[in-house]
């Protein structure tokens, strides 16, 4: 429906004048820009910015290695990651991944990174794998009672429909039931 569409676009469009608006505050006082910078690359990257995302996001995690922020460091790295991934850039998404997936155990974020662990898999062109992982990502949502935010939701769509290309329907369901029961 076109309505609800210019609906979510509008509000897409007021939420990343805000993001960028509480940046532009937090610079002004002279107030770490890390909460800002994460919540802009995350509203940029649904807003369909993937390209600003990147280096909102290349911005950010510059900004927080070598400190003691780790969790931000790990949420930096996953917008990234999904960043890259938005804009079909494997091998940077790879690259932060690696790094990235080490921490989600420790910050409780293997459900986010599967989504987009998922999706690098079905980019590299392995169904299989995305499959498994996109089931290991439903089951970890539903196992925390957890939801899908944007981001993830539309990483999460885009396993879907190129497994529908890839992979028959029995065996799709078959691999998304045994990535539920892979363990953490």
């Amino acid at each position: 429906d076109q309505r609800r569409v210019a609906k979510f676009l509008g509000r897409m469009a007021q939420s990343l004048a805000l993001s960028r608006q509480f940046l532009q505050m937090r610079q002004d006082a002279g107030a770490g820009t890390v909460p800002a910078l994460s919540g802009l690359a995350d509203t940029e990257l649904a807003a369909g910015q993937a390209e600003a995302a990147v280096r909102t996001g290349l911005a950010l995690v510059a900004l927080l290695e070598g400190t003691r922020e780790e969790q931000e460091l790990a949420h930096a790295r996953l917008n990234l990651c999904a960043a890259y991934l938005a804009l079909d850039q494997v091998q940077p998404a790879r690259c932060m991944a690696v790094q990235g997936w080490k921490m989600a155990e420790r910050f409780g974020m293997q459900a986010w990174w599967a989504d987009y662990l998922a999706l690098l898999a079905a980019l590299d062109g392995r169904p299989q794998a995305a499959a498994l992982l996109l089931g290991f990502a439903d089951a970890a949502y539903e196992r925390t009672q957890d939801h899908r935010e944007p981001n993830e939701a539309a990483a999460a769509s885009r396993v879907r429909q190129q497994l529908e290309t890839s992979l028959h329907v029995d065996v799709t369901q078959a691999l998304l039931a045994a990535g539920a029961l892979l363990p953490e």
